[in-house]
């Protein structure tokens, strides 16, 4: 059995799927309750917007772009370091099967996006160890204020 979890290419392992099957239970099971969804990958540094199929603009686009770049804001105040922001396709290809647009688009999850950490390109998914602990800093400086204004419109 162990031949089923070698990976098939370098993104993609059927170890995968069992992940993304409970990861979309789970989210489906708790849907009215969830109010932010971000799928986090290495490596571009970017703040990933739906759609990724279109580049047209969601429903909430002006609250997700908003969050985006406020998070941004307080990731690049952590380190210095400049991620970009904007549709997957804006900024990168079409792209179908996101879990964020799915998170939107299907379970309701109103702030949904993605990420793509530290690096942009020179060490890709091998991250030197010494930027691990920078990179968590900055993605919970973007989590903070992400929550802030997630509670701020949904907190009663």
């Amino acid at each position: 059995m162990t031949h089923l979890l070698r990976p098939i290419n370098d993104n993609f392992s059927l170890k995968s799927l069992f992940y993304f099957r409970n990861v979309r239970d789970f989210v489906w099971k708790h849907k009215d309750q969830i109010k932010f969804f971000n799928s986090i990958h290495s490596y571009s540094q970017m703040i990933l917007l739906p759609w990724g199929f279109t580049t047209d603009p969601p429903p909430g686009f002006d609250q997700l772009q908003y969050l985006a770049d406020a998070g941004n804001e307080a990731l690049y105040a952590t380190h210095g370091t400049r991620y970009q922001v904007g549709c997957v396709p804006c900024l990168l290809y079409l792209s179908s099967g996101q879990s964020m647009d799915w998170a939107l688009g299907v379970a309701g999850i109103p702030y949904s996006l993605g990420m793509e950490l530290r690096d942009t390109g020179k060490f890709g998914h091998l991250l030197p160890t010494d930027q691990i602990i920078p990179t968590a800093e900055e993605v919970w400086a973007f989590h903070e204020v992400a929550a802030h204004i997630v509670m701020s419109e949904f907190s009663q």
